[in-house]
């Protein structure tokens, strides 16, 4: 066994331009990343109060973040999607009709669990 430098070098893990050590943390399969975001950040503050000066942690990429804006954009365009099918149903097909497909968009997203 020989110590010395590595050849070719591996790429330096920096934060705000400072040298780091990163840690990944993943999912198990089927698991539910918005509650593996919250409990990430709970450690972290745990385990924060615990470090030594000069020590502090930081999250470098949130994907619970991502995943909660990117469903929070969908639902946005799901209302969005069927109050215009609503006002478009009313304009060309009249109120009863209208009312009648109004409704079964709803009713219909409510019921499909059962």
């Amino acid at each position: 066994m020989r110590r010395g430098y590595v050849d070719p070098p591996q790429p330096m893990f920096r934060v705000n331009g400072q040298p780091a050590i990163g840690l990944a943390i993943a999912m198990r399969d089927g698991g539910d990343i918005l509650a593996l975001g919250r409990h990430v950040k709970g450690a972290m503050a745990q385990i924060t109060a615990d470090l030594p000066i000069g020590i502090e942690p930081t999250l470098v990429a949130d994907q619970a973040v991502v995943v909660g804006n990117a469903i929070g954009e969908f639902m946005t365009s799901l209302l969005q999607a069927i109050a215009i099918i609503m006002v478009v149903s009313f304009i060309s097909l009249g109120i009863r009709p209208g009312l009648i497909i109004a409704l079964a968009i709803p009713l219909s997203r409510a019921f499909r669990g059962c």
